[in-house]
């Protein structure tokens, strides 16, 4: 797994890859919170556990999102993405992803 941005379709890479196995109900996910990027990974057993955290104070306004998936017998569902709002903290890191 890897952060990469892309302002005005330039890509760069945030950090080092992080290799993580990926297998049928596990999860993974990223929050962005002010300039600090995290990278989550579940392997449904264990529960949430932070890969990495990235720092960008590069992008000062909303954007897209995306995922892009390189193994070809890895299934993705469930993707989306949505705004941090004021609030008690949530139970979980993301709602679970199955893959």
């Amino acid at each position: 797994m890897r952060v990469r941005e892309y302002t005005n379709d330039v890509p760069a890479t945030l950090g080092a890859q992080t290799n993580q196995t990926i297998t049928s109900g596990d999860g993974h996910g990223i929050e962005c919170i002010g300039t600090t990027i995290g990278v989550y990974f579940n392997n449904n057993a264990a529960g949430w556990t932070q890969l990495q955290t990235q720092s960008d104070s590069s992008i000062t306004t909303s954007g897209r999102i995306g995922h892009q998936q390189n193994a070809t017998q890895n299934v993705t569902d469930d993707f989306f993405g949505g705004t941090v709002v004021g609030g008690a903290a949530p139970t979980e890191f993301f709602p679970r992803r199955r893959l």
